[in-house]
């Protein structure tokens, strides 16, 4: 580690040592400004593919429910047929949807907590760094807001049950 004086003179013997095969010299705080820039990318680029991910994910949980009440609706319009109203056959579903939806978002951060905890473990262990998973209010925000966004698509597939003819499903 090399102190100087002038910055120029910095400069100077920076380009002098890297001339020569045999060394390298450089700024370590450019180096981190460098890496942290870096960083900063990654960081924006990972959020816009969870950001995708998650739509993806919610697209799926809607047409699995779609086809769920297809699965059910036999079972459906025979409630349909004993007299339920269409009120409580929409409440059904769209709980029964809304239920399985927190479960899994639920599971899913304590899933993922528990991965992200045991890498960084790995991680620590590998490069004596320390690195520690935290579960914090951005992601806790995230589950909420992916929670709320996926009972109100939800709604679609308690709406489609509503739309199907009774007769035919009891029949089919």
């Amino acid at each position: 580690m090399i102190h100087g004086t002038s910055l120029a003179g910095l400069y100077a013997l920076q380009s002098q040592f890297t001339r020569e095969a045999e060394s390298m010299a450089f700024f370590p705080g450019t180096v981190l400004s460098q890496l942290h820039g870096v960083m900063g990318d990654v960081r924006q680029a990972m959020s816009l593919l969870s950001l995708v991910s998650q739509t993806l994910v919610a697209l799926a949980i809607l047409i699995g429910l779609l086809i769920m009440t297809r699965l059910f609706s036999r079972q459906i319009a025979l409630l349909r047929a004993l007299g339920a109203p269409a009120r409580f056959v929409f409440a059904v579903v769209w709980s029964q949807a809304a239920l399985l939806l927190t479960v899994g978002a639920a599971l899913g951060l304590v899933l993922g907590y528990g991965a992200s905890a045991l890498l960084s473990d790995i991680v620590s262990a590998r490069t004596d760094m320390a690195v520690r998973a935290s579960l914090g209010w951005p992601e806790l925000h995230a589950c909420a807001a992916f929670v709320a966004l996926a009972s109100v698509l939800s709604l679609v597939p308690a709406l489609a049950v509503l739309r199907q003819p009774t007769v035919a499903c009891l029949r089919g």
